[in-house]
């Protein structure tokens, strides 16, 4: 049996979760063992941050069992709330651990440092950027094609990951170098940290606003407008409403044709402009649509019932 497409971006989505487990796993493992052997405390922090990276990873492999389970009985419209849910929890983690990367650099300052770290750490650590980074990118791209935001979120957490080496490599590097000026590894980590927080606060934004079912923008009514207009039969359109779900939208529209035609013609109409929506429309997940007779032949209607009566 030949997997549906959203099988294929389901399939590739564990793919890629599970490949940031183990790699989340093994970075923890080298960070440790290269903080440890060449003396460098800012690495084994490091190390412990890609160890709590697991969280979001079992959060979405966990939530992805769920959220993809075909609607039933008790959830017609189907289980992906879960989906926005998990993407707020990452978003919120993403803000706590920018939080404690800001609290590590500020409470830093006072710290009395030994030995000048070695060039193991700056390898390790120079390794998680490259890694995480690469990550981040193939995470962020299955992503977007399966239209998950809680897989996007994730990847970001990669690449929140891959920053906060940054001023890691600046700390080991500095102290290998000029050990007096290890203040500018402080200043990196407040920047970085800022920056994490600007990308938790859009993801937290996005999440939250398909909770309250945010409407789809401008662009995308305009687009789905056009799809049903352009089939035969339709004389004009109106409240087009829409709402986003996880990546999605499901959308209901009314729609206006000959008041002459049978029923049967009517609903087949109705079933064209519903398929070509799902087909061509931005990421649309369900339509209703509302069959009414042209407000030409309401009046016309209306004049004759009129002129009957008097």
């Amino acid at each position: 049996m030949r997997k549906t497409e959203p099988d294929r971006h389901i399939a590739a989505s564990r793919r890629v979760t599970w490949a940031g487990l183990v790699t989340n796993l093994v970075l923890a493992a080298v960070k440790f063992t290269a903080g440890s052997l060449g003396h460098s405390q800012a690495v084994v922090a490091d190390g412990a941050h890609s160890l709590a990276d697991l969280v979001s990873d079992l959060a979405v492999l966990v939530g992805l069992r769920f959220w993809s389970a075909p609607a039933d009985s008790g959830h017609p419209y189907g289980h992906r709330r879960i989906e926005t849910l998990v993407t707020i929890a990452i978003g919120a983690m993403l803000i706590v651990m920018a939080a404690g990367l800001a609290i590590r650099a500020i409470s830093a300052v006072v710290l009395v440092h030994g030995e000048t770290p070695g060039w193991i750490a700056l390898t390790a650590a120079l390794l998680s950027i490259g890694v995480k980074e690469a990550l981040y990118r193939w995470t962020v791209q299955v992503g977007r094609r399966a239209g998950s935001p809680a897989l996007i979120a994730n990847a970001w957490h990669h690449r929140s990951d891959s920053f906060s080496s940054v001023p890691v490599v600046l700390a080991v590097s500095t102290a290998m170098l000029h050990p007096r000026m290890v203040f500018v590894d402080h200043v990196g980590a407040l920047v970085v940290a800022g920056m994490i927080v600007k990308v938790a606060c859009r993801i937290l934004l996005d999440a939250i606003g398909d909770l309250i079912d945010r409407s789809a923008g401008r662009e995308d009514l305009k687009r789905i407008e056009k799809i049903a207009r352009s089939i035969p039969g339709v004389r004009s359109i109106h409240a087009l409403r829409s709402r986003r779900i996880s990546g999605g939208l499901f959308v209901d529209l009314h729609i206006q044709v000959d008041g002459a035609l049978s029923v049967r013609e009517g609903h087949r109409i109705s079933g064209v402009v519903e398929r070509a929506i799902l087909k061509h429309g931005p990421r649309v997940l369900d339509v209703v649509v509302h069959l009414e007779p042209s407000e030409a032949q309401r009046t016309a209607d209306g004049t004759r019932d009129r002129g009957a009566a008097t």
